[in-house]
């Protein structure tokens, strides 16, 4: 009773999370292993009648399960009941805790009711700005480049080498 925080559960608790598997589950199950038998069952058949001289209409038997299986998937998927059900889904339980006024903060409201709003709201937010005072000034390379290229052309227009 203390790990369930109080709360008295059924005598049954095996059978209350058991998963029922439902029909249309089973149908495709069903269509799915007829087709992975058809697959192994039409080249079996005509290895037969390649090796022992079968009737001809022996790898017939093949095509026909593979045929029966995709018709039984599709019927599975198209007509049958769908998800998965679990039993005792409406469990009752003998206690449950009142909701006392001061339990985990509660402060006299509703079951259902949020709590009151704690954070800045999003429209409101600024993001801090960068402290761009202590960054020095780096000059770029083509600054340098172009310092280079005129030096080079005073240079040469001075007749210096």
């Amino acid at each position: 009773m203390l790990a369930s925080g109080g709360v008295l559960l059924p005598s049954s608790t095996a059978q209350v999370g058991t998963l029922l598997e439902s029909s249309r589950r089973k149908g495709m199950r069903q269509g799915g292993i007829m087709l992975l038998f058809a697959i192994f069952l039409m080249p079996m058949f005509a290895i037969l009648h390649e090796l022992l001289g079968t009737p001809d209409k022996l790898p017939l038997i093949g095509v026909l399960f593979f045929i029966g299986g995709l018709l039984r998937l599709i019927y599975a998927l198209a007509f049958e009941e769908g998800p998965v059900r679990r039993k005792n889904q409406h469990v009752q339980f003998a206690y449950a805790p009142p909701s006392a006024p001061g339990q985990f903060g509660a402060q006299g409201r509703g079951a259902g009711e949020l709590p009151p709003v704690q954070t800045t709201p999003a429209q409101s937010y600024f993001p801090p700005r960068a402290n761009t005072s202590e960054i020095g000034y780096q000059p770029s390379v083509t600054e340098s480049t172009t310092r280079l290229l005129d030096e080079q052309r005073d240079s040469s227009a001075r007749g210096e080498k």
